[in-house]
């Protein structure tokens, strides 16, 4: 029984906060017994120092665990937590023999637990905080700690290379293995027929945040619409950057072009991307890049930035990369693949995403990791 713990995971007012965690337990859980503790710190509702809960939604076994954090005190409570939720799984016999870790987050606790109870340690990646383009850093005392958990780790498997390549600098002794992030291609498929009648739909999908760059993406598509390129695009998803999007496709005279749908669930944001004919990823950086792959395994072409994730999946066969933060490259993209629409087929795109991001092929992956971690 693998036990995933990690602080991301998602949530009733956050339903896409760590989905690709989730993803990758259900991949695991093809070839082995997986339950995961969410380690989600501090309750609204409730200001106990430290409880748990069962979530009976969940696909698979879950705990999540709601705690304070006190000074000085938060790891020994996060341990605790470790401690509490294995005794629950052992009430419900399931007898976790590998603890795998997801970001540097839950790789502390989880080391010194694993550490404790002589079990072998998975840490997966996919935190940005180690890449140079990420303005935020570690604190000296969080990467000591990091770098002691990494290279107590079994394996360390970051869902990117450029990822790798950063981490390398924290901890070089690690045992270092990219997997990548997984994608529901059941879900994600490509459509029976796409047929590029102008309008061109454009799709962004991702986080409203500053490192995703949606105003160069907009800047990009009011240039294209004044070289009298006919082009729509949709922006799915939620964040802090939703008021200044919404303001800027106003006051850029985007109003009938862009479309900013908010969250939308995965079963319906599959629909949306078979409807559109280019996926555009504007992004400063990345350590993957889930939403671009999704749209890969929809058989949809992709015009991504260079910005550290898509770089190890993206081929001129899919579409093509361009340089971070200049809309005019973006827009050169993005006229370049319209007009290689005929040519870019959706089923070969989609054949070459399930072959390296489908459940079953990350679930043999991480299987193969697990093997050789259990003496």
């Amino acid at each position: 029984v693998v036990l995933f713990v990690t602080p991301w995971y998602p949530l009733p007012d956050s339903p896409a906060s760590g989905v690709f965690v989730r993803e990758h337990a259900l991949a695991a859980a093809q070839f082995a017994d997986v339950a995961v503790l969410h380690l989600a710190g501090r309750n609204p509702r409730s200001d106990t120092r430290l409880s748990l809960e069962e979530l009976p939604d969940e696909p698979l076994p879950t705990i999540r665990a709601w705690y304070r954090h006190i000074r000085h005190t938060g790891l020994i409570i996060e341990v605790e937590a470790l401690r509490q939720a294995m005794r629950l799984l052992r009430r419900r016999s399931l007898h976790p023999n590998i603890v795998h870790a997801h970001t540097a987050g839950a790789a502390v606790p989880a080391a010194l637990y694993a550490s404790l109870c002589r079990l072998p340690l998975i840490v997966t990646e996919h935190w940005s905080i180690y890449l140079d383009a990420d303005p935020a850093r570690l604190d000296p005392r969080a990467a000591l700690r990091t770098r002691w958990a990494l290279h107590r780790a079994a394996a360390v498997l970051p869902v990117g290379s450029a990822l790798e390549a950063a981490m390398r600098r924290l901890a070089p002794r690690a045992h270092y293995q990219v997997i990548p992030n997984v994608v529901d291609c059941d879900l994600f498929r490509p459509p029976a027929e796409r047929t590029a009648v102008p309008p061109i739909r454009l799709i962004a999908v991702g986080l409203l945040s500053p490192e995703k760059c949606y105003p160069t993406l907009l800047h990009a598509v009011r240039h294209l619409l004044d070289d009298g390129v006919p082009i729509q695009l949709e922006i799915v998803g939620y964040g802090g950057d939703e008021q200044l999007i919404a303001t800027m496709i106003r006051s850029m005279g985007l109003v009938d072009h862009v479309l900013l749908s908010g969250y939308l669930p995965k079963d319906v944001l599959a629909e949306r991307l078979r409807q559109a004919h280019v996926f555009v990823h504007a992004s400063a950086f990345e350590t993957f890049g889930a939403s671009v792959a999704e749209a890969l395994a929809s058989g949809l072409p992709v015009v991504s930035t260079r910005c550290g994730g898509p770089e190890d999946y993206v081929a001129p066969e899919d579409g093509c990369l361009v340089q971070v933060q200049d809309h005019l490259a973006l827009a050169a993209g993005i006229r370049t693949t319209v007009a290689r629409l005929d040519d870019l087929d959706a089923r070969r795109i989609a054949a070459r995403a399930r072959a390296r991001f489908s459940r079953e092929t990350v679930g043999r992956e991480l299987q193969s990791v697990y093997s050789r971690s259990v003496p």
